[in-house]
């Protein structure tokens, strides 16, 4: 798990470019490119009123779960 602070679009999408580079795939029956990992983004964007000093948060939450093939269609093993 790593968390990276930023300050623009391009850094976000740099480091959503990393962690897809990081993910385990591989081919099944079923699929050519198969996820055989999780990967989970967690977006949190802050933002700061300089005027009275108040501020506000919000999170998004991308997922994605490793395949859901069944097992006995895929030709998986081990």
């Amino acid at each position: 798990m790593t968390e990276s602070y930023v300050g623009g679009e391009d850094e976000v999408f740099s480091l959503l470019k990393i962690g897809n580079e990081n993910r385990s795939i591989g081919s099944t029956d079923m699929n050519k490119q198969s996820s055989r990992s999780h990967s989970v983004f967690i977006l949190t964007i802050e933002q700061k009123n300089t005027v009275d000093f108040s501020s506000r948060t919000g999170k998004i939450y991308l997922v994605d779960l490793a395949g859901s093939e069944r097992i006995a269609k895929t030709g998986a093993q081990g």
